[in-house]
């Protein structure tokens, strides 16, 4: 998983049924563990609430403790 070894955690949120036709929710959020030491490297999340949308990409570098967002 971009170039590691590791795990991918995927929740999806979204409406469904007549429910859709008021409020139109798609989102995706994913989150990429090191298979080693189980710590989060990456994570991404797409958000379609209604007319918005929202993509974002977070990485973790674990040895420095910093993110970039």
């Amino acid at each position: 998983l971009h170039g590691r070894e590791g795990y991918r955690f995927l929740v999806k949120a979204e409406t469904i049924g007549a429910t859709k036709f008021l409020f139109n929710l798609n989102d995706r959020f994913t989150t990429f563990f090191d298979a080693k030491t189980r710590l989060p490297y990456r994570a991404e999340y797409d958000i379609k609430q209604g007319p918005e949308e929202r993509t974002s990409l977070i990485t973790f570098d674990q040895t420095k403790r910093q993110v970039q967002y």
